[in-house]
């Protein structure tokens, strides 16, 4: 219940600042961000209303909707929070397509995950969601592919940056995430 509270407290603050398109840029994240506990709570009615001030804000921002959309930005939090919503709902296949394309978007943006670890970290968080949902949804194939990409992700940033605590801990998470690697793993 304090992550809600704590989204409350920033809307609050940051509705009192007028005509400031930067603070409605934070209104929007607070807004989709908002969703995770109420879904956490059950309140999935009280979670899409939410969602909903977030794309209007958006689209009077005109950040959505867009043929791209950057890995990170304020699209990326909503249009994320709303499959996270279908998924909670048991809609899987909804989910699925709103996560589908919004990799198509995040991708017609041109990020670099293998230069950059922001879009590394925003990527990787992606294809775990993408392979929750096809997993939760009975595509097996499609999840265990989006694991893979996770995983030679962040194997590629093991190499760029041996040894780094932070890339550790996500490959090694990725491998946890995948079943046939830690099979092949341990029977190596």
């Amino acid at each position: 219940m304090r992550d809600f509270v704590d989204y409350d407290h920033i809307l609050r603050h940051v509705s009192q600042i007028k005509n400031n398109p930067q603070m409605r840029r934070y209104e929007v994240r607070a807004q989709a961000g908002a969703v995770y506990p109420l879904l956490r709570l059950g309140r999935i009615d009280s979670a899409r209303e939410r969602l909903k001030i977030a794309f209007a804000g958006l689209n009077d921002l005109k950040l959505y909707p867009r043929d791209e959309v950057a890995a990170g930005s304020e699209a990326d939090d909503a249009l994320r929070a709303s499959a996270e919503i279908e998924a909670q709902s048991g809609n899987f296949a909804k989910a699925l397509e709103i996560d589908n394309a919004l990799l198509a978007k995040i991708m017609a943006s041109k990020p670099e995950p293998e230069e950059d670890l922001a879009d590394a970290v925003d990527l990787s968080s992606l294809f775990g969601s993408l392979a929750e949902f096809n997993q939760a949804a009975h595509l097996p194939d499609n999840a265990s592919a989006m694991r893979l990409r996770r995983l030679q992700l962040w194997q590629h940033w093991d190499r760029k940056l041996p040894n780094n605590p932070f890339v550790t801990r996500q490959r090694d998470a990725a491998i946890a995430a995948s079943p046939a690697v830690r099979s092949d793993l341990l029977h190596q």
